[in-house]
């Protein structure tokens, strides 16, 4: 029978299951492609924050590292560089010695010599040119020796204490008449600096009789050996 055109609403079960499926079917999209993409954006940027804190981290642990490793790389130069100049200062006041030693050789071994230098350090008129030139040679020795350990001195390479005792011994040459004279004649072949330090040192006064006054009255060995006990220190300093 003609309805007049109308649809017939559903009389069976599977009927209503296929219109609710199909109104469902193009209702509002579902929540998860929504969702998922704002979910992940914040999980990337979590996880990026999280990876930069622990770069930084990381990064201050290595700053940290760096600057012990400089900070003991420089404790070790230093230690490096005291024992450096330790070993420096034994070696010059070595050399010191040596040379004083060389000094005293030749005069105790030729008593020749000996005689000649006395002689000069008194400054004797009448010296032949070949004694002349010997003992005006041996001058030039000691204060080269003295100008090279004052270079030392000056330098920071030889200790003090050294050096104080052996200007005493040197000045007490130095003040003859003979080195004297030498001095004035010669002066110009030594540098400008001890030059200003012999001129110093001529004036100022001597821990030492001048070795030409202490050959002509030397003292007895008994009293030597008091004079020595009495200015010897109760206790002699580490070395540094």
């Amino acid at each position: 029978m003609n309805d007049g055109g109308l649809k017939k609403p559903p009389h069976s079960a599977h009927a209503f299951s296929e219109t609710l499926h199909q109104s469902t079917h193009h209702a509002a999209p579902p929540l998860a492609p929504v969702f998922l993409p704002k979910l992940y954006s914040l999980f990337f940027a979590t996880t990026l924050a999280g990876d930069r804190m622990e770069w930084d981290a990381l990064g201050a642990i290595g700053q940290i590292v760096a600057a012990a490793g400089v900070i003991i790389s420089l404790v070790y130069l230093s230690r490096q560089i005291a024992q450096n100049t330790r070993s420096l200062k034994n070696a010059n006041a070595a050399l010191v010695q040596s040379n004083f030693q060389q000094l005293a050789r030749q005069a105790y071994l030729d008593r020749d010599l000996a005689d000649l230098v006395i002689r000069a350090m008194a400054d004797a008129e009448d010296l032949p040119p070949a004694e002349r030139l010997a003992s005006r040679a041996y001058f030039f020795d000691w204060l080269k020796t003295a100008e090279i350990a004052h270079h030392q001195y000056r330098c920071g390479e030889l200790d003090e204490s050294l050096w104080a005792a052996s200007l005493e011994f040197y000045k007490a040459y130095f003040k003859t008449p003979g080195f004297r004279s030498y001095w004035a004649e010669r002066q110009s072949a030594f540098v400008p600096e001890f030059r200003a330090a012999m001129g110093e040192w001529l004036e100022a006064p001597s821990a030492l009789t001048r070795t030409d006054l202490y050959l002509e009255s030397a003292p007895k060995a008994s009293d030597s050996s008091a004079d020595f006990q009495a200015e010897s220190p109760a206790k002699t300093p580490d070395c540094p």
